[in-house]
């Protein structure tokens, strides 16, 4: 009893419950458990307490976070079912449309998802950069990018992206890159989704 006792006010218990006990002791826990109902009270006990605290303390993730998690898998699926990687060009101030033809004709890259104010659909991705076709319905919420640079060519539609207190009215054929460190905001001004060639390129740490 004296182990069990000890064991209680190590405070492995409640490594053990945020996972980052060690194998052996992880092990000797789930052991003890089984047979000493007191061991298995404070697990829990502790994982009670744990989910509470998280709840309290949830931070809701970006709107822009789902859209990508969606766009990743999508694209995994379709290299899985037989799409062959082929890089698109890069988007800069004399790109057009006219470039991005042949990704813009792959199954599936019409339409955006009928419920989601953003659509992502993957077209070309390194572990440094991203390029996507892109649908937003209503706009973005206001985010600054501390090292990752962002730039727009916009194929449908029409948006107007405020970059601090500019705003630039876009409709299609026109490109906008977006500065670092400045807070910009998308808000779509037509009836029909604004559509876009999207890039990311993550800078060097």
């Amino acid at each position: 009893m004296e182990r069990i006792k000890a064991l209680l006010k190590s405070g492995m218990i409640e490594l053990y419950v945020m996972g980052l006990a060690d194998a052996n002791h992880a092990a000797e826990i789930e052991t003890l458990a089984r047979s000493f109902p007191e061991i298995q009270q404070a697990i829990d006990d502790f994982s009670i307490q744990m989910e509470g605290y998280l709840q309290q303390n949830a931070v809701p993730p970006s709107m822009k976070v789902k859209p990508m998690i969606m766009a990743i898998i999508e694209y995994k699926q379709r290299l899985k079912n037989g799409q062959k990687i082929k890089a698109p060009p890069g988007l800069h101030q004399d790109s057009r449309a006219a470039d991005y033809a042949e990704w813009l004709a792959l199954p599936g890259m019409s339409e955006p998802l009928p419920e989601e104010n953003i659509t992502l659909k993957i077209i070309g991705l390194t572990p440094t950069s991203s390029q996507a076709i892109l649908w937003i319905r209503k706009g973005t919420p206001w985010e600054t990018h501390q090292n990752e640079l962002e730039s727009f060519l916009v194929l449908e539609g029409t948006c107007i992206i405020t970059i601090g207190t500019e705003r630039h009215l876009l409709s299609a054929g026109d490109y906008l890159a977006i500065p670092l460190f400045q807070p910009h905001q998308v808000v779509v001004t037509s009836t029909i989704p604004c559509k876009a060639i999207l890039q990311r390129l993550a800078l060097a740490a």
